[in-house]
């Protein structure tokens, strides 16, 4: 579903979008699908549970390289810091903090808003080395999750935050590591979460090699031959 946002224009959020993807998938139309969903013969599906309105209001914010720079976090001292303002990392209660680790091992740090800001919001839906969420006061470490539905992270990727860390000499002794459907218990429900909370369990919970594989994967065979321009220039053919 995520493929989906980055190469929507308007960024509109991958798990809205994905429910008029499947819709337009069994209509068999020859339409692409973003020509069909917005000026198209799908221009007037209105799902019941997931209204147009809702779809076209939540769109999410990709960072150019200039306004990612407010994002960027270092570590002095072992501490987390903004590099831009010099201000520690401070999670709190009423929200959450996700976290990228670029490919070139920038490490990015933002307060989630669904449908707003998330973890692909940082690098603009780019590849990472990491993603996940963590806690931190007066940017001291307290825990951390390889929890991201957009970059969906493995347990090699979570071991490459680990490294970026101790290479940093973040002291990860105290640090609790959660598994993905954990909550930490200083934090309270936000109403927003797409987890199910569960025990505690000090495991990093991986995805089986069943799960993986009944993972259904877009094929990119499927629709090339469909074009379309619009005013501002081509669109991506595989839509």
């Amino acid at each position: 579903q995520h493929w989906l946002e980055a190469i929507d224009p308007r960024h509109r959020y991958g798990h809205n979008l994905h429910f008029y993807y499947d819709v337009w998938s069994g209509s068999k139309s020859s339409q692409p699908f973003f020509y069909w969903l917005d000026i198209g013969d799908g221009k007037d599906v209105n799902l019941e549970k997931h209204p147009r309105s809702v779809l076209q209001k939540q769109c999410i914010r990709y960072l150019g390289p200039m306004e990612r720079e407010a994002y960027e976090v270092i570590v002095e001292d072992g501490r987390l810091l903004y590099k831009q303002s010099m201000t520690l990392i401070n999670s709190t209660d009423e929200s959450k903090s996700i976290f990228v680790l670029s490919t070139t091992r920038t490490l990015y740090v933002g307060i989630k808003k669904k449908g707003l800001f998330q973890h692909s919001s940082f690098l603009s839906g780019g590849a990472t080395t990491a993603a996940g969420r963590l806690v931190a006061r007066d940017g001291i470490l307290e825990a951390i999750w390889p929890y991201s539905g957009h970059y969906l992270p493995t347990e090699e990727n979570f071991n490459e935050f680990i490294s970026f860390l101790e290479e940093h000499d973040v002291d990860l002794t105290n640090v609790k590591r959660c598994a993905v459907n954990e909550e930490y218990s200083s934090f309270k429900s936000t109403g927003d979460e797409e987890e199910v909370p569960k025990e505690v369990s000090e495991e990093i919970e991986m995805p089986s090699e069943q799960e993986e594989r009944s993972r259904t994967v877009f094929d990119p065979a499927k629709r090339l031959s469909c074009k379309w321009s619009s005013g501002v220039g081509p669109r991506i053919g595989c839509v």
